[in-house]
């Protein structure tokens, strides 16, 4: 069910930037939007869906893994560590009681964003 879902709405959002009339984007905007792979979305949802992460509870080794494998996307897309200690990922817990921690990082023109993981 969970990959149906991610399927519609990885579609969806691929059909809305297909959409988009050309003038709305700048130069880079087409570029990046010309690099969205449904396929490449499919395997992510998969691969962060699997069983294999048992869940992604928070402080367990699925969870861990599921930083891991966002950490080594956003580097692949040229994204850089934002922490205030230089690293991907700002405390928002000591994930045994519920917490997360949240992945920050910088864009190529140096406007930060924060993703609740």
């Amino acid at each position: 069910m969970r990959l149906l879902l991610a399927g519609i709405v990885a579609t969806l959002t691929v059909a809305g930037l297909a959409t988009l009339k050309p003038d709305v984007l700048t130069s880079d905007e087409k570029t990046a939007a010309g690099a969205i792979q449904e396929r490449r979305i499919r395997a992510d949802v998969r691969f962060l869906a699997h069983d294999l992460l048992e869940g992604r509870g928070p402080a367990t080794r699925g969870d861990r893994l599921a930083q891991a494998y966002v950490v080594s996307r956003y580097e692949a897309i040229g994204l850089e560590p934002g922490a205030p200690d230089g690293t991907w990922l700002a405390s928002g817990g000591d994930g045994a009681t519920g917490g997360s921690a949240a992945s920050t990082g910088r864009l190529a023109g140096g406007s930060s964003f924060a993703d609740r993981t």
